[in-house]
């Protein structure tokens, strides 16, 4: 927004420096920075319309492991429903081993991402022989995003003290259809902040 801002009042003085120096209102010099301008203004308007993401990370690699039985696609495709009904924005990370838990074949974030009906950007696959928790974990640090595991993460809280905060682990259950989370909906905390 800031960058937006820049561009705008970049593009307004160079508006009147051109009518200062007497420039005719169809030239260049006067119709390059009001274009500009009024580029950078529309999208600082639709950004300060467009409704606030609420991004929060999701361990696919463990919500797999939710319901009895084998890995399952679904059990993750239904957090990442409830997520959405409950307003959040989700990231989803799986290790490089998940294609092979529930298709018996490597998949990549594109084939991962349709079967959860998010955007391919959205579904992330960390690199063979590494720990998917340290990618979840600094995920959810840049976005400053809580996360949704039931893995017990008391090797990471050394390098992610932040983990240990209250709200920031996510935990949950699925019974059938039904999942559990115990989380607030976006907005709550931020509410009882504003009141305070």
């Amino acid at each position: 927004m800031a960058y937006a801002a820049s561009i705008l009042v970049l593009s307004l003085l160079a508006l009147a420096a051109a009518y200062l120096a007497g420039q005719d209102l169809l030239s260049i010099a006067m119709l390059a920075p009001a274009i500009v301008g009024t580029v950078a203004l529309v999208w600082m308007v639709g950004q300060a319309l467009s409704p606030r993401r609420h991004w929060i990370v999701v361990d696919g690699s463990n919500v797999l492991h939710w319901r009895d039985g084998p890995p399952d696609l679904a059990t993750v495709a239904l957090v990442v429903k409830e997520l959405q009904r409950l307003r959040y924005t989700p990231v989803v990370w799986f290790d490089a081993e998940a294609g092979f838990l529930v298709a018996k074949r490597p998949l990549g974030p594109g084939a991962l991402a349709r079967a959860l009906n998010l955007p391919t950007i959205q579904v992330l696959v960390a690199p063979g022989g590494t720990r998917v928790e340290a990618f979840v974990f600094t995920g959810a640090r840049e976005m400053q995003a809580p996360v949704v595991t039931n893995a017990s993460c008391r090797d990471w809280v050394e390098h992610f003290p932040e983990i240990a905060g209250e709200g920031r682990l996510v935990r949950g259950s699925i019974s059938g259809k039904k999942v559990t989370l115990l989380l607030a909906p976006p907005g709550i905390d931020d509410d009882e902040n504003d009141a305070a």
